[in-house]
């Protein structure tokens, strides 16, 4: 967990034709490893996502599931990162997650 309440605050892209697009924006939950954001930050599952922390030099943690909470926070999602930070996601997507 972040000892800098900046240091979980992130940015979530979406792999979106040859690039990464920043979509919105996140903060880690409780731990390193569930971020949340809001429901139209990430709309579809199908695309890869990752988030990065930019407090943390850029730190990227790939998105390995989201999950979509039920009414009355529906329009909040938690994102579940891989707990090893990696610059690699950005380079290529693969089927999935990035």
């Amino acid at each position: 967990m972040a000892d800098n309440p900046f240091d979980a605050v992130g940015i979530v892209h979406a792999h979106e034709g040859t690039g990464w697009d920043a979509k919105g924006s996140c903060f880690l939950f409780r731990s390193d490893v569930v971020a949340l954001t809001a429901a139209h930050v990430v709309p579809t599952e199908l695309k890869p996502y990752a988030v990065s922390l930019p407090q943390l030099g850029g730190k990227v943690l790939s998105v390995e599931r989201i999950e979509r909470h039920p009414a009355p926070i529906s329009r909040c999602c938690s994102l579940t990162v891989r707990t090893h930070a990696t610059k690699e996601a950005f380079r290529s997507p693969r089927s999935g997650t990035p």
